[in-house]
């Protein structure tokens, strides 16, 4: 739950990968975000990457989540009539 005294939702960013498992080669590269403002600031997936070593065209790995970063920030966010 977000402080509703506040309108800015805060939020941290993390991407890292790591191999699945140590017979093969697949990685798993998600990305995490975290809203630093909320009572339960636990992160979550909002994006998954899974292939053989890291995801080789950054542009294609980021470009969905960056679309829609760009799109909350613009267009802002409604939850429980509440306007971020």
């Amino acid at each position: 739950m977000i402080n509703k005294e506040s309108r800015v939702m805060k939020i941290q960013i993390n991407i890292d990968g790591t191999q699945i498992f140590k017979t093969n080669s697949l990685d798993l590269w998600p990305i995490l975000v975290r809203v630093t403002n909320s009572l339960d600031a636990l992160p979550f997936v909002v994006s998954l990457f899974i292939g053989k070593g890291k995801p080789t065209n950054l542009e294609d790995y980021l470009k969905p989540f960056l679309e829609e970063l760009i799109a909350l920030q613009t267009e802002g966010l409604q939850f429980e009539d509440i306007c971020y």
